[in-house]
């Protein structure tokens, strides 16, 4: 039972650090994990949804540069 639990907490833990670095800038201390969430994902997609999410994270490059350039 405390197994289970530990594993519990593990997992909402580290989905809520994925949740947290899917909003992280370049240069802050999440977007590392961003990255690698994103290489996890092109990976385990078929080729028409790796091309998809490519697009998808190269317009959320462009915004967030947008955002830097703004501030």
């Amino acid at each position: 039972m405390i197994g289970l639990i530990l594993a519990l907490v593990l997992a909402v833990g580290v989905g809520g650090t994925v949740q947290v670095a899917d909003s992280a800038r370049p240069g802050e201390t999440l977007f590392g994990v961003d990255q690698a969430v994103e290489n996890l994902r092109l990976k385990i997609a078929n080729k028409e949804r790796e091309s998809e999410l490519r697009v998808e994270f190269a317009k959320e490059r462009v915004s967030e540069i947008e955002e830097i350039l703004a501030e």
